[in-house]
């Protein structure tokens, strides 16, 4: 009976097989529907299938490698390279992207907020991705957002709170009487130190205190454009007009040697020529004991060049420095974004060497010995921009103090043929 009821069993699994082969397409459309509309749900018994067999499918995976050593081998090279291809592609879109957005910056924000528009779920879905990765960073774009905005809109803000300041003392007529009567004695207070104020002033001959009222955005525009004007880096025709306003004796007296001394420390370079020739035309004549020669101008600028190019030397010393200090945070760095491709690539080198009858690698010890080997050449990159850089200065500083071709003797007497200024070399 058991024999019977196995061989019927088999029957029925040979016609079922029969029938599933000759409606393939059928079948196969089905197999579709049925995983188009349990999408989640296979997911999920997937995930949880992976994660209680997760222990097998790792032994199964390391056996497969072991079995087939070239064949992974292979494999792990299509994987880098695919993975090489995906970041290429990233980079030259990112570029294309951002060309694009400097050649028509106008186009760019019409796509963006046409994206915004069509897919809001994904721009929030972007947005909570970005808030959970970078947190403090999110609430630092969501402040300095929100400020432009206030900036950008300030009358219009400043006319709905004066609104709704209307509003509520129409609303409570009493409020402010009623807070005023809580604070009596701190605005009495403030109303005497106010007064006696006044009466010092008026006893020292002063004038009144004057209050200019400034809005927090006028505030805040005013210290920007404060700042990038006393950050700016002068050019060498301000700075030549500086040095030269220090000669005008007609209206300034200032002693020989507080004039030697700031024009001695004053920061940035001065044209050789051009400062010669005009510090010596607006030299009083009559002063004789401000009088100086080209000589004692040569002095400085040679001193200058010479306080520049030692403060460039501490510079590239401290920047070489730095790029010495920074190894350790490149290692981590390469080894968070290498640490696992390199471990594959050990352990399948380490296989090999067992093949061939080597002792196999220790993969730790490996792996810190090529992520050194990895760090070594982006330091020397670095080492090698700083040094660039630096011989570039180097080049214009020398370049600045360098031999002049106009004429800059300190005196010339009328009639007498123009000479070229020594150089600084």
């Amino acid at each position: 009976m058991a024999a019977k009821s196995e061989e019927a069993i088999a029957r029925a699994r040979a016609r079922a097989k029969a029938w599933r082969e000759a409606n393939s397409e059928r079948v196969a459309a089905w197999g579709k529907q049925y995983r188009e509309a349990h999408a989640e749900k296979i997911d999920e018994q997937r995930r949880a299938w992976r994660y209680a067999n997760r222990e097998q499918i790792a032994r199964n995976r390391k056996e497969t490698r072991e079995a087939n050593p070239e064949r992974d081998r292979e494999a792990q090279r299509r994987a880098r390279e695919r993975r090489r291809s995906r970041e290429l592609r990233r980079l030259a879109h990112n570029a294309h992207s951002r060309l694009m957005r400097e050649r028509d910056p106008e186009a760019a924000r019409e796509r963006s907020r046409r994206f915004r528009e069509e897919y809001p779920d994904k721009v929030r879905e972007y947005q909570r991705r970005y808030r959970e990765r970078h947190p403090e960073r999110a609430r630092q774009n969501q402040a300095a957002a929100a400020q432009r905005y206030r900036d950008a809109n300030a009358e219009a803000i400043r006319e709905r709170q004066r609104s709704a300041a209307v509003e509520r003392r129409q609303q409570r007529p009493d409020a402010y009487r009623r807070w005023y009567e809580r604070h009596l004695e701190e605005q009495r207070a403030r109303g005497r130190e106010a007064s006696r104020l006044r009466s010092r002033l008026k006893r020292a001959g002063l004038p009144p205190r004057s209050i200019h009222r400034v809005y927090a955005a006028d505030r805040r525009a005013n210290d920007a454009a404060a700042d990038t004007y006393f950050r700016r880096e002068r050019s060498v025709e301000e700075l030549a007009v500086i040095a030269t306003e220090l000669e005008q004796k007609g209206h300034l007296r200032i002693p020989r040697a507080v004039r030697e001394l700031r024009r001695d420390l004053m920061n940035g370079p001065l044209p050789a020529a051009h400062y010669l020739q005009q510090s010596v035309e607006n030299r009083d004549p009559q002063d004789e004991s401000a009088e100086l020669t080209s000589q004692r101008y040569l002095t400085a600028l040679k001193r200058m060049r010479k306080r520049e190019l030692e403060a460039l030397r501490k510079q590239h010393e401290q920047d070489l420095q730095n790029v010495h200090a920074q190894r350790p945070q490149i290692y981590e760095h390469l080894k968070l974004r290498r640490r696992a491709a390199l471990r594959e690539e050990i352990q399948m080198d380490s296989i090999a060497r067992v093949a061939q009858g080597l002792k196999p690698y220790d993969i730790d010890q490996e792996l810190r010995v090529r992520l050194e080997k990895e760090v070594t050449p982006v330091v020397n990159a670095k080492l090698t921009e700083v040094k660039e850089h630096t011989l570039q200065r180097v080049d214009e500083i020398l370049a600045r103090y360098g031999e002049v071709a106009d004429p800059a003797a300190p005196y010339r007497a009328p009639g007498a043929t123009p000479t070229s200024g020594p150089g600084l070399r």
